[in-house]
């Protein structure tokens, strides 16, 4: 199932498809499933007396007590922050996920709230690691792959026994591609998911290709057990 998005200007919360509930019965405090990541803080003021727009669509992971940025917008107070940073690593941006808010970490329903209502904003990010995947292909190979649309992103959905991604994942224990991860860019293509798998899709199928993937929250390297 995918997820909704939600409008963080908008009145109602979203869910994912792997939580109970809505978000606003969120328990603050409750245990939540880290992963990798490097983090990072926003500080943005909303313009129009408090009133101007964040900017950006989030979908509620509430496996993670966090908000994953899945759209940014043209204007509000969060691209306004990303035009004046001339760090990459300080933008927000589609794939980050939002942490706290004001202080406020361990219930959806708080932050939520903080965004909608507070001018000032002290926001603490993580952007999940991405890695590259250099596949050697072989006439009439097949990826080895089940990729699923999750909202706007392309999702790993499966990983079957045979394939170039398969042997890929034999030959590299610590790059593997695995279900969860999210194919961001093939050869140089990204941004629209339909052209990432035009890219995929080719066939015959390139000699090399290059993937750039980002692991999700909640994804684990081979052989790390879940906790």
């Amino acid at each position: 199932m995918v997820a909704d998005v939600l409008a963080l200007d908008d009145v109602d919360l979203a869910v994912d498809s792997e939580s109970t509930g809505a978000c606003a019965s969120d328990d603050e405090g409750a245990a939540v499933e880290v992963w990798e990541g490097y983090d990072f803080e926003v500080v943005a003021s909303r313009e129009a007396h408090g009133t101007e727009p964040l900017g950006v669509d989030v979908i509620c992971r509430k496996r993670f007590a966090a908000m994953e940025v899945v759209a940014v917008r043209e204007r509000g107070a969060i691209p306004r922050w990303n035009a004046n940073r001339g760090d990459a690593s300080e933008r927000v941006a589609c794939g980050d996920y939002i942490l706290a808010v004001n202080g406020r970490m361990g219930s959806i329903r708080g932050m939520v709230q903080a965004l909608k209502w507070s001018a000032e904003l002290h926001l603490l990010m993580r952007r999940s690691i991405s890695f590259e995947v250099v596949l050697h292909r072989v006439p009439g190979q097949r990826l080895g792959i089940t990729i699923a649309k999750e909202s706007t992103s392309l999702v790993v959905a499966a990983v079957s026994d045979t394939g170039a991604v398969p042997d890929w994942n034999h030959a590299n224990a610590d790059r593997q591609l695995l279900c969860g991860d999210v194919l961001v860019e093939a050869n140089g293509v990204s941004g629209a998911s339909s052209a990432i798998m035009e890219v995929l899709a080719q066939d015959p199928p390139a000699p090399i290709l290059r993937i750039l993937a980002r692991r999700q929250a909640g994804v684990k390297h081979a052989g790390e057990p879940w906790d």
